[in-house]
């Protein structure tokens, strides 16, 4: 990333490391420097925190008889 793109989107950016605990990196005369967390979270903690999405909610023996029939493409094989 360059300096101007981290200027655009400084809080947005700051935001994403905090939530995702990934580094970013940004290229400056022709070197690299790298925003860290500086006490990141375990992995657990992070897993905790994350919004769930499209999770199954129910018995968990009522996916066997799921139809899946029309959600099924060949075209992804």
């Amino acid at each position: 990333m360059k300096p101007t793109e981290l200027r655009k989107n400084i809080f947005s950016i700051l935001d994403k490391i905090l939530d995702e605990g990934k580094p970013v990196q940004i290229e400056r005369r022709n070197r690299t420097l790298v925003i860290i967390e500086d006490n990141p979270p375990s992995r657990i903690d992070r897993l905790r925190n994350k919004k769930r999405k499209k999770c199954f909610i129910g018995n968990s023996d009522d996916i066997l008889t799921i139809d899946w029939a029309a959600e099924w493409k060949p075209d992804y094989i």
